[in-house]
């Protein structure tokens, strides 16, 4: 067993170099800012507040569904950080190029990924013509916090998968 984690924690530092130095640009160095900004707590309290100040009804309801999977992820992802307590690759990995950007402690899963994908499921159930978009978008959020050297893949991944099932679970809910 011991043999296949050193092989998969071996493969996800291999990645996470190559995306935090191999693509390293000056203008994506800007442009991943951005994206991990998007799936920040300002960013999703802007977007929410947004929604719910619009006069269209299926916006407003979008804002509480949003809302309501943000909070359910949130907690989810913190318990997981708490119970797997795995270091962000920035602060093992003396040699990454990284961003300050405000983060916790731990790094498995990526909250902000998370986010993303939770937002981007929840815009797929109630704006399919955007789903792609949407996802996108996440996808995106998530190579981010990579680039950033925040997280390694798996956090990203994992965080996806989370975010994903709980705006699933949310959204199949009638609020």
């Amino acid at each position: 067993m011991s043999k296949y984690k050193d092989r998969f924690l071996k493969a996800d530092e291999k990645v996470l170099r190559f995306i935090n130095s191999k693509l390293r640009t000056p203008i994506l160095n800007a442009i991943m800012i951005l994206f991990t900004m998007i799936a920040s707590v300002s960013g999703i309290a802007v977007l929410v507040l947004s929604l719910y100040l619009s006069k269209i009804p299926k916006l407003r309801h979008l804002s509480y569904k949003i809302s309501i999977s943000i909070i359910i992820t949130a907690w989810v992802v913190k318990v997981i950080k708490h119970i797997f307590t795995r270091i962000r690759p920035y602060v093992k990995f003396s040699n990454l190029n990284t961003k300050k950007i405000g983060i916790d402690k731990y790094s498995f899963p990526s909250g902000h990924t998370a986010a993303a994908f939770t937002m981007a499921v929840t815009v797929s159930f109630l704006f399919p013509q955007f789903k792609y978009y949407a996802l996108l978008v996440s996808l995106l959020v998530g190579v981010s916090r990579i680039y950033l050297g925040v997280h390694y893949p798996s956090d990203v991944i994992a965080g996806g998968i989370i975010g994903s099932i709980v705006a699933t679970f949310v959204n199949l809910i009638k609020i």
